[in-house]
């Protein structure tokens, strides 16, 4: 009977632990979870194909697409060739306005706006995960020392953060 007694104190000790083990286990997880941890694995990497350009000032497909990448991977997010989802872009309209020109006839102050359109593309399914538009405008004049040239990289920054912020949010 004395043995009996102490089977069932051992019992109920190992049931009791079992408990405190479940128990901590879930605080963990409930914890982790509440700082924002997630335990599913969605892998939210992407490959980039280099923009399509319907204007004919070429060579700024490259630019934008380079800026785009710098602006994800600022973000955390991962570019990688072999990634489930394909960003896909497309330079549609370039305006320059000129508002100002020298005796040589160089701009000397003006705008650039740029309009693109891009998507997500799921590459097993092939299903379009997103379809948006952006578009930007920046001014220049060289008394402010602002030239074409830093309007053009601010015009492909803020399209690039534009895009990369909106793939965080998917």
């Amino acid at each position: 009977m004395l043995r009996q007694k102490k089977s069932e104190v051992r019992s109920q000790k190992s049931v009791g632990l079992f408990v405190f083990a479940v128990f901590c286990f879930l605080f963990s997880v409930f914890c982790l979870l509440g700082c924002g941890y997630s335990f599913v694995q969605s892998d939210r990497s992407f490959s980039v194909d280099i923009f399509d350009n319907e204007t004919e000032r070429r060579g700024h497909e490259f630019a934008l697409t380079q800026r785009l990448i710098q602006a994800m991977k600022e973000r955390g997010i991962t570019v990688s060739n072999n990634a489930p989802y394909k960003i896909r872009g497309k330079i549609l309209k370039i305006n320059q306005d000129v508002l100002a020109v020298s005796r040589k006839d160089e701009v000397i102050a003006g705008s650039l706006e740029f309009f693109v359109d891009y998507e997500v593309i799921e590459k097993r399914t092939g299903k379009q995960i997103l379809k948006n538009s952006t578009n930007y405008k920046s001014a220049f004049s060289q008394d402010r020392n602002k030239g074409e040239a830093s309007a053009l990289s601010e015009v492909f920054q803020r399209i690039g953060d534009t895009i990369a912020i909106e793939l965080t949010e998917l």
